[in-house]
């Protein structure tokens, strides 16, 4: 198991971030499409925190499905009794 959950969740967010950047300029170049520029300070404002809070809400699931010593196997067992 990976002991580093905040990171690879961090690593995951940034990863979507350059893709929707990549993705966003491919469809505005195909289709003819003016770009909509958003002020740094309205960014930092409405959507840091929402990425900070999921990050944190994934990465700290993360990290207690590591804590917890369950395994799959028994997982099963209970869901189908």
């Amino acid at each position: 198991m990976f002991h580093f959950p905040l990171f690879v969740v961090s690593f995951h967010l940034v990863l979507k971030f350059i893709a929707s950047i990549f993705f966003r300029c491919l469809y505005h170049s195909t289709m003819k499409i003016p770009f909509v520029q958003l002020s740094w300070d309205n960014n930092i404002s409405k959507f840091a925190p929402i990425g900070i809070s999921s990050g944190i809400d994934v990465g700290f699931s993360n990290w207690g499905l590591e804590l917890v010593n369950v395994s799959l196997y028994v997982l099963l067992i209970l869901e189908i009794y």
